[in-house]
């Protein structure tokens, strides 16, 4: 069974640089969930952060009495956040896995429908892997969001924002079948941030 995380997004003040807000850990703590379970990365170019909320091991899909408890908890404490549930597709240790990430790059896309068959058997058989065995790639992961859109949700920790460009990279993206597969790409999002050094998020 796939697990499913839980995808928040948030506005950050500007007292805020370098921590979380209280009201989001509030939230989840009040919610089943635990201050280690959350991941924070900041934006570079906007003001919306992202959480990731990452269950424990056992606890593989995410309750709908839980989910709604803490869509409420946010919409009293935090009414700039929106919660979405993420089916995980797909999770691989890249080539730096023992590397700190120090950025979080991130490609959100819906897709026509035709096309849908080729984009799945192309992540799955070369983009992501191939994205994944890039130095400087610490872990790529692509998901399907359950409850608002775009579908689907890539993301690449990656040891330096320099590996974003870098020739193994771009290699990667230059294939045949990646030409044929993005542009069938519709209302499609990529951000790159910034991850949040180990415990100041909590």
């Amino acid at each position: 069974m796939s697990r499913q995380i839980v995808l928040v997004r948030f506005l950050a003040g500007a007292g805020d640089a370098g921590r979380m807000p209280a009201a989001l850990t509030d939230a989840i703590t009040r919610c089943g969930f635990h201050r280690q379970d959350l991941v924070v990365h900041r934006p570079l170019d906007s003001a919306q952060c992202l959480g990731y909320i990452f269950p424990a091991p056992h606890r593989r899909s995410i309750m709908d009495e839980d989910y709604r408890r803490l869509r409420e908890a946010l919409a009293s404490g935090l009414p700039t956040a929106s919660a979405a549930r993420l089916l995980a597709l797909m999770e691989i240790e890249g080539a730096s896995a023992s590397a700190t990430p120090s950025h979080h790059y991130v490609v959100e896309t819906d897709v026509v429908a035709a096309a849908e068959a080729d984009l799945n058997a192309w992540y799955d058989q070369e983009h992501l892997p191939g994205l994944a065995a890039v130095p400087g790639t610490v872990r790529a992961a692509r998901y399907r969001n359950l409850d608002s859109g775009p579908r689907y949700h890539a993301c690449y920790e990656l040891a330096s924002r320099d590996t974003l460009g870098s020739p193994a990279w771009l290699q990667v993206r230059a294939s045949d079948w990646s030409s044929r597969v993005r542009p069938m790409f519709v209302d499609t999002r990529r951000m790159m941030f910034r991850s949040l050094a180990p415990g100041m998020e909590r």
